[in-house]
């Protein structure tokens, strides 16, 4: 079998065979791709850091709720038909959108900055720094940390999200990101800067830093809570996506389902009015052209 050498983090060289590689690593392409990136970059830690966890994560939030908001404003009525709320945001009020995009903008370009500069900080204080070193995690490595990840994040915002609904937390923080009863993808981080910082960051940021993640696992899990906080604000059921209709729920109707896997809600029995809606049964990934409000045709409670 052929023999290949990658660098650890503390940069000594490890020698591996191909049968190895294959066993060690998650798969070789994902090894070799992140070997020349590594490389283009001279391994420099902090500027991999930032294209990984900000800059990419950055254009891959706007790219995503950009073209949901195209389809608000321009798109077809055979992709409007598969809305959540028929009828709201149609026309979408652009002034409103506006307002929207500018106070995301500030969170992401200074507020994300800031909480990504306090992850470095607290990451690097720990025994062998922050992971970014040649050598990927292996697949059960990447299995714990991503089980970890989703009860850190289930935990973390489940409960803040409840905080924020505190009769004096709802009123000067939380209204802001209620202010959309039929929600649009871009503001999905529509929010207060301390509900930003409290509810939406840390419980992502938290399962890495907690969990010693190598920093292609820490990249990838926030490219999944992006695409799923957008999509779960998006107002749209498409086939074939994760369902949003819980959030969707807890937007029009404010006092239930709170979390993000849904398993908390039903400890804790906030998601009672839920279950009784159509909403619920809706509340599947399904992969029929027919939008699913057409195949459960009872109405929104």
């Amino acid at each position: 079998l052929d023999s290949r050498s990658v660098e650890s983090k503390q940069g000594h060289t490890v020698d591996c065979s191909m049968r190895q590689y294959l066993e060690v690593l998650p798969g070789a392409p994902f090894q070799d791709i992140w070997l020349r990136l590594h490389r283009r970059l001279d391994g420099d830690e902090w500027t991999i850091f930032w294209i990984l966890m900000f800059v990419w994560p950055s254009i891959q939030f706007y790219l995503h709720s950009g073209i949901l908001l195209w389809i608000d404003v321009y798109g077809p009525k055979s992709l409007k038909r598969y809305k959540i709320q028929p009828g709201q945001n149609d026309p979408i009020d652009l002034r409103r959108v506006a307002k929207v995009f500018w106070r995301v903008t500030f969170n992401v370009m200074f507020l994300n900055t800031a909480m990504l500069a306090l992850f470095w900080h607290l990451a690097s204080l720990r025994r062998g720094g922050l992971d970014i070193g040649t050598l990927l995690p292996s697949f059960w490595v990447v299995m714990r940390d991503f089980i970890g990840f989703l009860v850190i994040e289930e935990l973390g915002f489940y409960y803040s999200h409840r905080l924020m609904h505190h009769r004096l937390l709802y009123k000067h923080v939380h209204k802001i990101h209620h202010e959309w009863t039929a929600p649009i993808g871009l503001a999905a981080i529509y929010a207060h800067p301390v509900e930003h910082c409290l509810s939406n960051l840390a419980p992502v940021l938290l399962g890495p830093l907690l969990m010693h993640s190598h920093i292609s696992l820490a990249f990838l899990w926030i490219c999944l809570a992006i695409a799923n906080t957008v999509n779960t604000h998006s107002n749209y059921h498409f086939p074939g996506f994760p369902s949003p209709e819980a959030h969707d729920f807890h937007h029009l109707k404010f006092n239930n389902c709170y979390g993000v896997l849904g398993v908390l809600d039903w400890l804790h029995g906030t998601d009672e009015a839920f279950r009784q809606t159509v909403n619920y049964r809706r509340n599947i990934t399904f992969f029929s052209l027919q939008p699913i409000s057409e195949l459960l045709l009872e109405k929104i409670e």
